[in-house]
């Protein structure tokens, strides 16, 4: 068995798509996974199955989310180890959350474009928004790494620059979780 989390986009924010993380383990067993958890209110989920394929693992939970809830969910799928990997190259390490700078991660789904597209990131870092706003600090395979900056008081958020920036549907966590989910 492996085990992989589950990041699912626009859950439980801004009073949409509305669900119990109760209900949601349930889905998730329905769909015969086993150790299912969850983690926090916004559509994290922990997970075993024999499935290896990540790709079809991910085509499974957003057909059955839709199945299930009536609506698409976009669902961004690592496997444990990966999750490992990635807070072990720590790409904050350097850097602090504070009152006026985020830390984050958005993944994105695993296909040659964005593969492509991280690529061109790596040697454009840092990028800013507009704004200067959101701040892009690296990229590792899928997964863009992110500062947020308190500007004309509030903080920028990555998903919508780096989904216009990149072309590709992405689900932002912050840095604490993404370390606690990989725990």
């Amino acid at each position: 068995m492996t085990t992989y989390i589950a990041f699912l986009r626009g859950i439980n924010v801004g009073g949409k798509n509305i669900i119990k993380m109760d209900d949601l383990k349930l889905i998730f067993e329905s769909f015969g996974f086993k150790n299912v958890t969850t983690y926090i209110q916004s559509g994290n989920v922990n997970f075993e199955t024999s499935t290896t394929n990540a790709k079809a693992l991910t085509q499974k939970i957003e057909k059955g989310l839709h199945k299930a809830l009536g609506y698409e969910v976009a669902v961004f799928v690592r496997s444990k180890e990966e999750m490992r990997a990635l807070v072990k190259y720590d790409p904050f390490k350097n850097i602090k959350a504070s009152d006026k700078a985020k830390t984050y991660v958005t993944f994105c789904h695993q296909t040659s474009e964005i593969l492509k597209t991280s690529e061109v990131l790596r040697k454009k870092v840092p990028l800013f928004s507009r704004k200067k706003d959101v701040e892009v600090i690296g990229a590792r395979g899928c997964d863009v790494f992110c500062l947020s900056h308190l500007v004309d008081g509030s903080f920028g958020f990555p998903n919508v620059f780096l989904e216009k920036e990149l072309g590709v549907l992405g689900t932002t966590r912050n840095w604490t979780t993404v370390s606690k989910m990989a725990e």
